[in-house]
Parts: C-alpha cells; sequence; structure tokens
C-alpha cells in the first residue's frame, strides 16, 4: 500500500475575477431570528485554502518521503521548486468532473491515490439557521478495493491526531469504515480514489472551523501526514 504520487482534487470553485465566489449553490449564510445572515461559508474557497496547504505539507513536511503531487483541477504537478504559495495559486474555475478523473487516468495507476477534498451539508438551503448534524467521513466507490484502505488510513490519522471536528462512526456494512457511494470522482478514476468530506459547512461549529485558517491547517496537517505515512522513504528530492 505504499503511495508514489498523489492527485489533489479540490471540489467545487473558488473566485472569478472580482474575487466573487463561482459556485452560487456551493455557499451556506447562516441568518439570525430577525432573518439576518451573520456568517456566510463557500465551500469551494474552504477546498482551496485546505489544498493549497496540503500540498505545501506534502512537499516540505517530511524532506525523508518522496511522494509526486499533482492537481487534477489545474492538470499540473507542483515541486518543491515551484510550489503554490496561497489558494490563488491554484485553479479557481470548477473544471468538469471528467477532465479531472481523465487527467489522473492518463498516469500509471499502481502506487497512486486520487483523493478529493470537500466538505459536507445536509440542505441544499443557501440560508437560514444551520443543521445539528457534524463531522468527517470518507468515501469509496462501492466494492472492496485499495481504496478503502486508504480511507481507511485517512479515518485513522485524522482520529488519533486529532482534527478538531468529530470523525463520524462511518458505515460498517461491508466491514471496514469507508462509505461507499457511486461518485463520479470515485467511479471513473482508474486506480484508487478517496472522497473526503471534512465537516458540515451548513453547521455552525464546523462552519467556523472550516472558515478559519487554524481550521485548514489542522485538516491540511491530517491529510498530509497520513498520506506521507505511506509514502516511499527515498532521499530528498
Amino acid at each position: 500500500m505504499e503511495l508514489d504520487a498523489v492527485f489533489i482534487d479540490y471540489g467545487h470553485g473558488g473566485v472569478d475575477e472580482h474575487g466573487d465566489p463561482v459556485d452560487k449553490h456551493k455557499q451556506y449564510h447562516f441568518e439570525n431570528d430577525d432573518g439576518d445572515v451573520y456568517f456566510s461559508i463557500y465551500e469551494g474557497l474552504v477546498n482551496r485554502e485546505v489544498a493549497w496547504r496540503l500540498i505545501r505539507l506534502l512537499l516540505f513536511m517530511d524532506p525523508s518521503k518522496h511522494i509526486e503531487v499533482y492537481d487534477a483541477v489545474a492538470r499540473k504537478k507542483w515541486t518543491r521548486e515551484y510550489p503554490p504559495s496561497s489558494a490563488a495559486d491554484l485553479e479557481q474555475r470548477n473544471v468538469s468532473l471528467q477532465t479531472r478523473t481523465d487527467y489522473s487516468n492518463a498516469f500509471p495507476t499502481k502506487g497512486t491515490l486520487f483523493l478529493s477534498l470537500h466538505s459536507n451539508a445536509m440542505t441544499t438551503d443557501w440560508s437560514g439557521p444551520g443543521q445539528p448534524i457534524q463531522g468527517v467521513a470518507f468515501f469509496t466507490s462501492p466494492g472492496q478495493t485499495l481504496s478503502d484502505k486508504y480511507a481507511t488510513h485517512l479515518d485513522e490519522v485524522f482520529r488519533r491526531i486529532p482534527v478538531g471536528l468529530k470523525v463520524r462512526r462511518g458505515e460498517w456494512t461491508d466491514g471496514d469504515v469507508d462509505i461507499e457511494r457511486d461518485f463520479w470522482v470515485l467511479r471513473k478514476t482508474r486506480g484508487a480514489a478517496v472522497l473526503g468530506e471534512v465537516g458540515f459547512y451548513d453547521n455552525l461549529e464546523d462552519a467556523r472551523f472550516l472558515a478559519s485558517a487554524e481550521g485548514q491547517s489542522r485538516i491540511a496537517f491530517c491529510y498530509a501526514t497520513a498520506i506521507l505515512e505511506l509514502a516511499k522513504n527515498t532521499a530528498p528530492r
């Protein structure tokens, strides 16, 4: 289960040239009793904030580890010589799911992981008082595959560190913790693929954590720790 490469997929869209969120449907606005919005969160922006931190950690956190870091949205390889300096360096467009999986499928699949970064939601409403459900869960495609083992390891690391969010019990119907769903990026990726739903952005407590630099850094650190624990031990690049 040794990893050679990881493809980072940060879900949904970022911001346009005016600084406005690209995805109008992947956001939540918390309202008080008078209907006034007092806090807003945009999933695509959070995913990118976590992604650039994760990419840098994978490149610099442990020089004894060797893992290639690819960007499934921008369709490029990140290196120590040219790492992202902020979320603004990442692709802001919400490129198609097929574009993302086609990019990863163009590479050899052995020793690779397609990791899709998301946060969850219980409602399609754009605003309201918020939902009570919270937590972290990891998804794979149906059936027993190598993806299940990666998802189990991610779950273990998020519990062990811990991230700062509740880690949900999971779906143990097939004997392991991952939740099996027929999502495109899981079903259409030829190699191992895991989708992380970290926190519920329509839960106020989770949303405040997700929107904070500390929360984004802790999430990235948990992801990076799990991946680097599976990466090859080699001389620094």
